[in-house]
């Protein structure tokens, strides 16, 4: 399946889903799924947070980040890592099924994985 295909997928089958996005290293959306949502600006500040991340996890020799979530007040968002700095951002709003987000998340980050070998 295709990128926007899975980020699609995710975001139809996952209650309280409002956008999702295929996201490159520098924080560009490959593909975006959104209802409203700036992904834009949540994939390019998620992509620093999760740079800095992931050199504190190798420094640390903790091992690659897989998933990240960070849930506020009003919102939460899933980020999946596929490979290579890119990863799925899955924004949901607040009382959405994280656990449903997270699992859709992973599933599809593994299927896209195989895109990049």
């Amino acid at each position: 399946m295709s990128f926007h295909g899975e980020v699609s997928q995710i975001v139809e089958r996952c209650p309280g889903a409002v956008g999702g996005a295929v996201v490159d290293p520098d924080g560009i959306p490959v593909v975006m799924v959104s209802q409203g949502v700036a992904m834009e600006e949540i994939g390019a500040e998620l992509a620093a947070i999760l740079g800095e991340m992931s050199q504190a996890e190798r420094d640390l020799q903790h091992g690659e980040i897989r998933q990240l979530t960070v849930e506020t007040e009003d919102s939460a968002t899933v980020v999946t890592l596929i490979d290579e700095g890119y990863f799925i951002l899955l924004q949901m709003e607040s009382g959405g099924l994280l656990g449903k987000a997270r699992f859709l998340s992973r599933v599809a980050a593994e299927r896209l994985r195989a895109d990049f070998a």
